[in-house]
Order: C-alpha cells, then structure tokens, then sequence
C-alpha cells in the first residue's frame, strides 16, 4: 500500500530565514562564497547560475537552496507548504483525524464504521457485495461465509467487476531503470547492457571495470562510465558515483578530466532516463519538456524519493 504522504502548496506560511540574497548550502549549512571544499572545481563543470528569483525555499538549480521553511513545514514548488495526508491508510471511507485526509463516502445502504473507518453494509452480512466482489475507494470488498472482507489495494488501484471477471487489486508492474548503468540488472530482472572481454560488470555500479588487477584501459584515460566518474592512481582505480550526490558525470570538450557536476538548466534528458523517474538515494532525477531534472528531496521536507504511485516515483514524507 501506498505508505506516503504528499505535499500540497500552501502558501500563507511564514517563512524563515528565506533571504533570496542568501544561497544556503544543504549539506554544510553555509552561506553562498562559503566553499565547503565539495564544490565543482573542474573545467569539466559549466559554472552554475544559481536561480532564486521569485522563490523563498528549496533548490536554486546548483544544488544548494534559495532558503528554508520554518519547523517541519516542507518545500513545495519553491514555497513553503503544508502536509497533506495521502494516508487514509487501512481505510476507505470518512476522516483521516490524524492527517485531515477524506478518504471517501461509502455505497448507497452502507455505511462508515466509525472505528475502522471502513464500508459496512447496513442490512448486515454481505447485502449488496456482487458475487464477483467490489471497489469501494481503492479498496477491495468480497464476501466469505456471509462476512465481508476489506483488502486495500497497493496504490489504492482496485478494479471493479466486469463480465466474467472478479474485481481485483491492479498488479502493481516492476518499474525498470538503467540511467547512468551500462551493464548489470534493470531492477527487474532485464539486462542494462553486457560487458566486453577481458572486463567485468560492478553490479552496484552498473558499470564494467577491468577483469585484472590494475586500471586496465583507464590507465591513461579517465572517463565517465554511466554517472561514474573514474580514474587511474598509481594503477588503481577509482570510482565516484555522481548520481547519489545529485549530479551527472560529464568531461571537457575534448573527452577527459571527467567531473561530478551539478544539472543546470538547459542539459537535454538522455534516452536511459525513465519516464517514471529515477531514485538514487534521496535524489529524484526526471524529464521535463526532454531536460533533465534533479531534486534533493531532503529539501522538501526531510523527504524520501520513493514510488509514490502506480507510474511514478516522487518525493515524499512516509507514513510511520
């Protein structure tokens, strides 16, 4: 089920220590013009333009944040909102008192326990559930043995009855992603791609590394793999995965010095970047109008980047 809740605009809340002057770093709590030593400082890396304009929280486009909200409110399209309770968790009708949520009104001759929060028939038994069972609000209803019985769909997906067909929960699909992989295992037991001879796929990595101890091609060429960049040390190897520090792996013009760097506006999505979107640790990547997009979702609230629907991936705030 779906464990999440969202985040809706609200756009009354004060707002503290919002100062669009002011580019706050969100991992280090420092002030633009304070480097924290993390910074991109590799020609590889366009300078970032930071974009606060017309907004008094979240990411400024260079993976810092034009301000932060007062408590727990979180971030929401740049202002600072209000938690709304997808929730209704285990339940299909009435008031969700603990998020404010309405979760639904119940059939004609039904009615909500004020317990359960849950349809009932009022003439008891199983009076008016098809033979095939029923949705009521994205739960599934079905008799046994004059009892009914209320499963709740993941995702509050519920199919009604139709002909031949029982009312059943939608199968909940896996949801592939290769972005920034280059071999190894989609997530759904699909193949992002197989390595040449002589070398070997990382399967955390999802990128192909030397067979043999050394660096192997990379000796005198660092590249990017995927979003790792890699590079030769006294005939080591080492990676830097870029995606879980929401950036892209990109090098010069000329191939080399490759380089973590932040999304700026205006980078075209790849074709590897799903249309559901991506989740690297609390990062969401996603395209929109084919550019490429990154948010930090801790910057929206200390969320999550999870699945939050059937066809999605967002951030959001779970319900514990």
């Amino acid at each position: 089920m779906n464990l999440a809740k969202r985040i809706i605009p609200f756009l009354s809340v004060v707002v503290m220590s919002c100062n669009s002057g002011n580019h706050i770093n969100p991992d280090s709590g420092q002030l633009d013009g304070e480097n924290d030593g993390d910074a991109d400082t590799s020609s590889s890396c366009e300078p970032c333009m930071p974009q606060c304009e017309g907004k008094v929280c979240g990411d400024d486009g260079c993976g810092w944040v034009c301000g932060t909200c007062s408590g727990d409110r979180p971030c929401v399209s740049h202002h600072c909102g209000a938690i709304d309770g997808d929730s209704c968790i285990n339940m299909n009708c009435g008031n969700d008192y603990v998020s404010g949520y309405y979760c639904g009104a119940c059939p004609d001759d039904w009615s909500c326990s004020m317990y359960s929060r849950s349809c009932t028939p009022d003439g008891g038994g199983c009076d008016g559930i098809p033979p095939g069972g029923m949705c009521i609000n994205g739960s599934l209803v079905t008799c046994r043995e004059d009892n009914v019985y209320t499963s709740f769909c993941d995702f509050k997906e519920c199919v009604d009855s139709s002909g031949n067909e029982e009312a059943h929960c939608l199968e909940v699909p896996c949801l592939p992603s290769c972005f920034g992989r280059i071999c190894g295992d989609d997530g759904c037991g699909g193949s992002c791609g197989i390595c040449g001879v002589g070398k070997s796929c990382d399967s955390d990595l999802g990128i192909c590394l030397p067979g043999e101890p050394g660096c192997g091609r990379f000796k005198d060429n660092d590249v990017c793999a995927g979003h790792v960049r890699i590079v030769c040390k006294e005939d080591e190897i080492e990676v830097s995965p870029c995606l879980p520090q929401g950036k892209i792996c990109m090098t010069d013009s000329e191939g080399r010095n490759p380089s973590c760097c932040q999304v700026q506006p205006g980078i075209e999505c790849s074709g590897d970047v799903p249309e559901w979107g991506h989740c690297e640790e609390d990062h969401l990547y996603y395209c929109d109008n084919a550019q490429l997009k990154v948010v930090h979702c801790r910057l929206l609230g200390h969320g999550d980047c999870i699945r939050d629907e059937l066809m999605s991936y967002g951030c959001v705030i779970p319900v514990y």
